[in-house]
């Protein structure tokens, strides 16, 4: 009985060991992999996706007939005045400059550089030496009188005298002739000024053709005009004194009519032979004003021409011998003279309106409201 009682402890006291063995034993984690989500490929699509489109510089429109151009300028021109030797241009920034060139297209020409003050340029005219500009204010509505002024070997160009005040509106236009200046007005301002070159106020003459929008001067300085809202421009020539050759008066010796609504520019040849009036009636005229006005003859009208409807009124024009160049917005357009037949327009010549044009030595020169000038061949 011990034996087996003996041998029941012995069989619970190994099967004790093996479980308490058992539980102290280190468990084996089970590792349990990520369960990764499968994405469906997606079918093939029949549709193209464009390719990106890469935005690209702005086409840069070159004129065969483009010679050259001023530039350099900071603000955009308001007016210029070019001489045979010298050509003068003001800015909106106030900046004005005179160079001294050997030709019109001595774009590379050095020159010299002076500021308006507190105002804004609204008109020049240059002498025939090219060492005085006279500029109109747009704040204090007077003329600024520039001279180049040498110290040393600097040469600047300062504001010598200012006219007094005569105009109660933006001077519109400056010409300069070898005996006076003449100032005029825009819109009401319809008195025209006539200057000393020191700035002496020799006589004034009240223009009664309602409202006023520029002046032009025939560059031999015979004749000068002014652009009214009357279908009709009048011209006048400059009298002076016998002995002296000073300035005298003025007088009105014809006038180009015809039109059925104001005038939007006019131009003369260099030579006053020819002269040109556009009107916002869409006609475009071309006279001969080489007559013996003073035994009252009538100028003679050569041509008419009728733009479309459509087109925009000339905002500028030029004469020669040889061709009529109007300036339709920032197009060019060039007819023959006399038959004022189309011969060449120049689309884009600006990205703006062109505001004046003249011709010089054969070569036309054209600005509008943009940093530059440029010069074209028009033959």
């Amino acid at each position: 009985m011990y034996i087996w009682l003996a041998g029941a402890l012995a069989g619970l006291f190994i099967l004790y060991f093996f479980l308490v063995r058992k539980s102290n034993s280190p468990v084996k984690e089970e590792i349990i992999p990520d369960l990764v989500r499968e994405i469906p490929s997606k079918a093939p699509s029949s549709h193209k996706v464009p390719p990106k489109i890469q935005k690209s510089a702005p086409v840069k429109v070159t004129h065969k007939e483009l010679i050259d151009s001023y530039k350099g300028l900071q603000g955009a021109v308001i007016d210029f005045d070019m001489k045979e030797n010298y050509f003068a241009v003001c800015c909106e920034d106030g900046t004005v400059r005179i160079y001294k060139i050997n030709s019109p297209t001595d774009t590379k020409a050095k020159y010299v550089q002076g500021i308006l003050e507190k105002n804004q340029p609204t008109a020049i005219a240059l002498n025939s030496s090219g060492n005085i500009v006279y500029v109109g204010g747009s704040q204090d509505l007077q003329i600024h009188q520039f001279k180049v002024q040498q110290t040393g070997q600097k040469r600047t160009l300062e504001v010598e005298k200012v006219f007094i005040k005569k105009h109660f509106l933006k001077i519109s236009s400056l010409c300069y002739t070898p005996t006076c200046l003449i100032s005029c007005g825009e819109e009401q301002d319809i008195t025209i000024h006539i200057w000393s070159h020191t700035g002496d106020l020799l006589f004034s003459h009240e223009n009664k053709q309602l409202k006023h929008k520029r002046m032009l001067m025939s560059r031999d300085y015979n004749f000068f005009s002014i652009v009214t809202w009357l279908g009709s421009a009048r011209i006048f020539e400059i009298t002076k004194e016998k002995k002296t050759q000073n300035f005298s008066g003025i007088r009105s010796v014809m006038e180009l009519g015809g039109h059925s609504q104001g005038l939007s520019t006019l131009a003369f040849s260099v030579d006053s032979h020819f002269a040109v009036t556009c009107s916002h009636d869409h006609n475009v005229k071309l006279w001969n004003i080489n007559v013996q006005y003073e035994l009252r003859e009538n100028p003679v009208l050569l041509k008419t021409l009728k733009l479309d409807d459509g087109m925009t009124v000339p905002s500028a024009c030029a004469v020669s011998d040889k061709r009529v160049v109007l300036a339709c917005e920032g197009c060019i357009r060039i007819y023959s003279v006399p038959n004022l037949e189309l011969v060449n327009v120049i689309e884009n010549a600006h990205s703006r309106e062109i505001i004046k044009i003249d011709l010089i030595q054969g070569v036309l020169v054209t600005c509008a409201a943009e940093p530059r000038i440029h010069l074209w061949h028009i033959d």
